[in-house]
């Protein structure tokens, strides 16, 4: 018999997650009884449309989904063809990063420790913190000439820097690309975020 792997954590009551909250919701809004994560999991492959249709609506995504749509994707492709996603809808997930309705200025939104880098000088930034500093690069991408559509590439490690480089690209509407190989070489762009047009520096 095959040995468990350890345990590396645990929540301290598994209830009390974002995950069980929205297993709950999904009990409620369709009438089910999912006891655990994997008979969501089951759940979300099985009836993937009502999933995506309803994941999107319960993390109040920016834009809001107009209306009637009952459908993320044409079920009729195969995954081969990549079917298009919500086809018609355009969302910045800088914007949706940003603005998340439990925003709170003084929280913690990173913590970013480098390698060779001790735990004690590990760099924190909170969601006010980041939202300026992505403000402010987002200005200076911008007054470079960098516009939707185009690809601001970095040889960065991994860090706070680099999650505000990427967002600030988001921001415009520009695709982010890093040294990282396993990115891929297929990019995608976006739609350029209003939110993070703030006051020009």
């Amino acid at each position: 018999m095959a040995e468990l792997p350890e345990i590396l954590w645990q929540p301290q009551d598994p209830e009390q997650t974002p995950m069980s909250a929205y297993r709950r919701h999904v009990n409620s809004k369709f009438g089910l009884s999912l006891h655990n994560t994997q008979e969501l999991q089951t759940w979300s492959v099985q009836q993937d449309q009502d999933f995506w249709v309803d994941l999107y609506g319960y993390l109040e995504l920016v834009p809001s989904l107009p209306k009637g749509i009952t459908k993320a994707y044409d079920g009729s492709l195969p995954m081969s063809a990549v079917p298009k996603w919500f086809e018609g809808l355009e969302l910045n997930y800088a914007e949706n990063v940003l603005t998340n309705a439990d925003f709170v200025p003084n929280q913690l939104a990173l913590i970013g420790i480098r390698e060779g880098m001790s735990v004690e000088g590990d760099e924190r930034a909170t969601w006010a913190e980041l939202r300026e500093r992505v403000r402010m690069v987002s200005n200076a991408l911008r007054n470079r000439g960098v516009k939707q559509g185009d690809v601001v590439a970095a040889l960065v490690s991994t860090s706070v820097e680099s999650i505000v480089l990427f967002l600030s690209t988001a921001c415009v509407g520009a695709a982010f690309s890093s040294i990282s190989p396993d990115l891929g070489a297929e990019v995608r762009v976006g739609k350029p975020s209003h939110v993070c047009q703030l006051t020009r520096v």
